[in-house]
């Protein structure tokens, strides 16, 4: 950047200053070979550094003073040589000039198109630096990621989900939760990232949550970050194996939650592809008929009919209410916004969306949890921390706070109905469709008085099959419970 800078000044300064010697020179053959001499040298850096930035069409010719090859370097020298030579004729008196505007106008151009390329250098390295680092064709993101070695992802243990392997200048990034991938994403060289390495690339590289004056000294000695951070997710990989092994080779989504904290402990989408085997599998990732790059727990938007009737009970007691206050209850449970994890969401409701709503599992979530945990909507979290240098693990803050969605009461007489005979856990199953699409919902959470954690769960399966789903639900939340 500084170094960038300095050109830009070093360049504007010999533009001027050549025009300067030419219109100061002792007679018009030196007049016109300085001035000619200094547009050479103004109209191909504009050439070179506009191409570089998409300014102007990029060309073969060499940037003066920079670009690598001895003859550009030769001729630029013995340019700056005769510039040098003329301007130590300024003592004498510069030869009349009946006609200075075509100098003039020339060393205008000259410094517009420079003035141009720097702006148009700033806006890439400030406000598209982000996007530019982070496209594939970055050479030299891929060449540090063989060297500098990635934070990796852990669980609520510390125990590694996403990990690099290998030694300096073979490092490759190793996913241990592959059911994972379309959660936690992946990062590589052809087919860029996605999930949580994306949203945390920024730690994960070391470019950020260093100490400022480690970094700038890391970049100033070695040209490059430092290694990066670790992450700490909410996720127990226990958990995951139970709630993957439930939802099996089913499309669809689960979410298990803490009920109390809001800490997403498990979180399935399926079908799910594996980020191990990107390099051969990547082209036809997109275009596969089973949305295999889809997140369904976050991008997925599913008809949500008669599933809301538990949340409508808990909150009116089977009152007679107008479609206002259903609304006001929906915008309260979060219908019409994603939670903030970090991740890609599919495009909430409209605020007021009465009829044909649709919503992705992590959205219905809080309401889920709020009838086993007092009424209160939690906020989720699938983030925990991160492992600062020197600091050790920092807690990622929230600003956001937990709403009280229903009363506790009416939370409490809503689950003891739907409570099945003296488990520990209430459940409540539902169908929605529309057109040609069926999906079939489950909730379920523990009681008030159960002794472990506050759990709630949500899964959605894109078919019309109570029971299958059923005994799905049934038997996660007896194997959570041990019961």
């Amino acid at each position: 950047m500084v170094g960038s800078i300095a050109l830009f000044a070093i360049l504007a300064i010999m533009v001027l200053r050549g025009f300067l010697i030419s219109l100061r020179a002792s007679s018009n053959f030196h007049r016109l070979l300085a001035a000619g001499i200094t547009t050479y040298f103004g109209a191909q850096s504009i050439l070179i550094i506009g191409g570089n930035l998409r300014l102007l069409p990029l060309t073969g010719v060499t940037l003066p003073f920079v670009s690598y090859g001895g003859s550009s370097l030769l001729t630029s020298m013995i340019g700056l040589m005769l510039l040098i030579h003329f301007s130590s004729d300024s003592e004498d008196e510069p030869v009349s000039l009946a006609q200075p505007a075509p100098f003039l106008n020339v060393a205008s151009l000259i410094g517009v198109g420079l003035l141009a390329c720097a702006l148009t250098y700033g806006w890439w390295s400030n406000i598209r630096a982000d996007n530019l680092l982070a496209r594939t064709d970055n050479p030299r993101r891929a060449i540090a990621d063989k060297f500098i070695k990635r934070g990796s992802i852990l669980d609520r243990q510390n125990r590694p989900i996403d990990i690099t392997v290998g030694q300096p200048g073979t490092y490759t990034r190793k996913y241990l939760v592959p059911e994972l991938s379309p959660i936690i994403g992946y990062t590589q060289d052809t087919y860029g990232q996605a999930g949580l390495e994306a949203s945390f690339d920024p730690f994960l590289r070391g470019l950020r949550g260093n100490p400022t004056l480690q970094t700038w000294w890391e970049n100033a000695l070695y040209g490059q970050p430092q290694a990066g951070l670790n992450i700490r997710l909410s996720l127990d990989i226990d958990s995951q194996k139970l709630a993957d092994q439930a939802l099996g080779d089913q499309p669809g989504a689960l979410v298990l939650l803490n009920a109390q904290t809001g800490e997403i402990l498990a979180m399935a989408s399926h079908p799910y592809f594996d980020a191990n085997h990107l390099d051969t599998l990547g082209e036809n990732l997109a275009a596969s008929p089973e949305g295999l790059l889809l997140d369904r727990a976050t991008q997925g938007s599913y008809q949500v009919g008669t599933s809301v009737q538990p949340f409508l009970d808990a909150a009116f007691n089977n009152q007679k209410v107008d479609n206002n206050e259903i609304i006001s209850l929906f915008s309260k449970l979060g219908f019409y916004k994603n939670p903030n994890l970090d991740l890609p969401a599919a495009a909430a409701a409209p605020e007021g969306t009465f009829s044909n709503l649709s919503l992705s599992p992590v959205q219905i979530l809080p309401a889920v949890a709020a009838l086993s945990y007092k009424g209160i909507c939690p906020v989720l979290t699938l983030t925990n921390a991160i492992e600062i240098s020197g600091s050790g693990w920092t807690a990622i803050p929230s600003n956001e706070k937990p709403a009280t969605c229903f009363s506790a009461e009416g939370a409490m007489r809503e689950i003891e109905l739907l409570r099945l005979g003296g488990r520990p856990f209430w459940e409540y199953t539902s169908t929605s469709s529309k057109q040609d699409a069926h999906v079939t919902w489950f909730f379920a959470g523990t009681m008030p008085n159960w002794s472990g954690t506050p759990l709630a769960l949500v899964i959605v399966i894109e078919e019309n099959d109570v029971q299958k789903i059923s005994q799905m639900g049934e038997k996660l939340m007896k194997e959570l419970t041990g019961s």
